[in-house]
């Protein structure tokens, strides 16, 4: 089950991210290639407007566009799921994260914790964010807001259709 949120929502979480406490913490816009994410316990699946929110992401037939999933917003509304797409994020430190998004009409990039659970991953949580920890060691920092948490994915760009990017920072020399 998903949960969406409504316009109203979104004009409060506008307010809360360009309040100017906490700014040394967040930035009132989200900049070129990073994208806040709301991380959310509630939802199943990672889902984000890939065509608005990571332009240039190919987005591939999914198993539940295949299946007619349609996910329930705040308000109600069906919102039917219109393929999936990958999505690569770097860490200030270089580590490399990979997530897949499904594609849906949504306002904002919502990120699952469910999915990271999937994936054996642990939390540690506090006023002022905290982080996600991997099995391998790799972390995933998280800031909190209110009462809502928040990763910034630092999105890379996708390099060529049909290519993966690699788990492993590469480095290229003329």
């Amino acid at each position: 089950r998903l949960s969406l949120w409504t316009d109203q929502d979104i004009m409060r979480l506008e307010q809360l991210l360009t309040s100017t406490a906490n700014s040394d913490v967040l930035p009132p816009r989200a900049v070129a290639g990073k994208k806040w994410s709301v991380l959310d316990s509630g939802s199943e699946p990672n889902v984000a407007n890939v065509k608005r929110d990571f332009p240039g992401h190919e987005i591939r037939e999914s198993a539940g566009e295949k299946a007619g999933l349609m996910y329930k917003g705040a308000n109600g509304a069906l919102i039917p799921n219109e393929g999936e797409a990958g999505v690569t994020h770097r860490e200030a430190d270089g580590t490399i994260h990979k997530f897949t998004f499904q594609h849906a009409d949504v306002h904002c990039q919502i990120l699952s914790v469910t999915q990271l659970v999937t994936r054996d991953c642990t939390g540690t949580f506090h006023t002022a964010g905290g982080h996600v920890l991997y099995p391998d060691g790799r972390r995933i920092r998280v800031v909190a807001k209110g009462v809502v948490c928040f990763v910034m994915l630092n999105v890379m760009p996708p390099l060529f259709k049909g290519i993966e990017v690699s788990e492993q920072p590469m480095l290229l020399s003329c």
